[in-house]
């Protein structure tokens, strides 16, 4: 079957070039948002097949049976016979449709876990599902492939961005003496939402949530402000239910391989050292932020509740490693290394 698999990827070369062009006329910050979750073919140089991930904003090469396979492993969706009838296989409309479902998981490689384990690809256009094997993996590449140029698929990162929702710790561009230290709850926030795949809401929504955490806080710590990496999971643990886990003395390695595992991580620093330019003054004494991706040039993404230009700020790996540092009762630049990674 491999073998049959190689030929029909094969194959998808001869097929590209009846597929249509799409102009590369959008910008570096909407290519990424337009294209998630769907199989990309190179037009200019090649010939190339990629999938986007929903869930990583990525893109992965699908150009061979073996690189497909992986992908799937690594970016694809269990799901249950009950919920994957509520989504119509391609021209086969059913009674069942589920609308929220179908566009949720648009885009996505589900992986059917009570059967054989066949995979499947909700094509985002009509939000209905392909079989994925070697019968018709050709026909998913070539016919809901979009052709693009080398440099819209430029524009696609190749290295992991988790796709962690973003606000500032301030939603309502209130930055008084709470919102300013709200930077510890507002990273919870945002990895919690990213864990259970929730919207973060509105900007009251927000601020509901981040006076609810203050509240908890107040009730069980004592205090809100500055709190340390230990305390910030007991209030992630208390609020919202989920796990949470200290990793002492991370390397820029080891924050690379929680995100490979689809893990956030809140990252704790002495903020002055962060040299960010769009901090006021020099910056807090103390910060914490959401570490959400890396580039191959030893670069960190990160979501930074401190700015309104926050998202997917870039950190080079020297400076975020450099400032990474506990709270120590109000002395970061010798606290502990240490980061915080919540499940759900």
């Amino acid at each position: 079957m491999k073998d049959v698999m190689r030929r029909q990827f094969v194959a998808v070369g001869l097929m590209l070039a009846i597929c249509s062009c799409l102009p590369s006329l959008l910008s570096a910050g909407t290519v990424v948002d337009v294209f998630r979750g769907h199989v990309l073919l190179q037009a200019e140089s090649g010939e190339r097949a990629w999938y986007v991930s929903p869930k990583f904003l990525t893109r992965f090469s699908i150009a061979t049976p073996d690189e497909f396979t992986s992908v799937v492993r690594r970016v694809g969706l269990g799901i249950s016979d009950a919920n994957l009838a509520k989504i119509p296989a391609a021209g086969a409309p059913s009674a069942r449709s589920d609308s929220t479902l179908r566009t949720q998981l648009a885009g996505y490689f589900l992986v059917q876990v009570q059967d054989n384990g066949e995979v499947w690809y909700v094509d985002p256009a009509s939000r209905t599902r392909y079989l994925i094997d070697a019968m018709t993996a050709t026909t998913v590449l070539a016919s809901l492939g979009t052709r693009v140029t080398d440099g819209t698929l430029d524009q696609i990162p190749t290295t992991v961005n988790l796709d962690v929702p973003f606000t500032t710790q301030a939603p309502k561009g209130k930055w008084d003496a709470d919102h300013n230290e709200f930077c510890e709850e507002t990273s919870v926030l945002m990895v919690t939402r990213f864990l259970r795949d929730q919207p973060l809401g509105t900007a009251n929504q927000i601020e509901a949530q981040l006076q609810a955490m203050k509240r908890w806080e107040l009730t069980n710590l004592g205090h809100h402000y500055d709190t340390s990496m230990q305390e910030t999971a007991q209030f992630a643990r208390g609020v919202y239910g989920v796990r949470a886990k200290l990793i002492v003395g991370p390397t820029a390695q080891d924050l690379r391989d929680m995100l490979d595992g689809g893990h956030p991580v809140i990252i704790p620093a002495a903020g002055r050292q962060l040299g960010n330019p769009n901090f006021r003054r020099s910056g807090p004494d103390y910060h914490v932020f959401v570490l959400r991706g890396y580039t191959t040039d030893h670069r960190f993404i990160v979501n930074e509740p401190g700015t309104s230009k926050g998202k997917n700020y870039i950190y080079s790996e020297a400076v975020l490693m450099n400032a990474l540092h506990d709270y120590n009762k109000g002395h970061p630049e010798t606290g502990t290394k240490v980061v915080l990674e919540l499940s759900a």
